[in-house]
């Protein structure tokens, strides 16, 4: 399904979180044979981390890195070369919010500080996100001229890895049993 994006090194998979990231980046990687980079290995939102993965440890290895905390640097983290490509994860607010729900997630006011916005409610993240990435981090990736682009979470089921609703039943944030 990924297989199109194999010209790419460095593959950042963001967007709000609850909105597909995990599962999407660890399909890129298994389709690509790409090493997944869960965004707890970089601590969920340390630049410093993983700009030193990316780019001294390992620049030219296919990373498919996972993380919604680093969706307001990817516009400062992927370069035009050596190839990068950004992926935003798009998915309904309603489902979001029922993910977020399901997992007791109430970070909302922290992330809305960490991208200079406000908000505390289920939801608020998300749709600040999603408002940036139309109002300004997507026209700075075309100004750039770095390759992105937006996903569906709902695309996602027709990947070989994809478990239906029914069998996803006691997964926590992570998305494991």
């Amino acid at each position: 399904m990924f297989e199109r994006y194999n010209d790419y090194f460095h593959i950042y998979v963001v967007g709000p979180q609850r909105a597909g990231t995990r599962i999407a980046a660890r399909m890129i990687a298994a389709d690509l044979y790409g090493e997944y980079v869960d965004e707890t290995s970089f601590y969920i939102d340390s630049v410093s981390h993983l700009w030193r993965m990316t780019r001294q440890l390992k620049p030219f290895s296919r990373l498919v890195i996972q993380g919604p905390g680093i969706t307001n640097y990817a516009t400062f983290l992927a370069r035009k070369d050596p190839k990068d490509l950004v992926v935003f994860m798009k998915r309904p607010l309603p489902a979001i919010i029922a993910s977020e729900n399901r997992i007791n997630w109430r970070y909302n006011q922290v992330e809305c500080a960490k991208i200079g916005t406000s908000g505390s409610k289920p939801g608020d993240a998300a749709r600040a996100k999603r408002r940036l990435w139309n109002a300004k981090w997507k026209p700075q990736l075309k100004r750039k001229g770095i390759a992105f682009i937006e996903l569906n979470y709902g695309d996602l089921s027709r990947h070989p890895m994809w478990k239906p609703k029914a069998k996803r039943e006691g997964f926590k944030w992570n998305q494991t049993k």
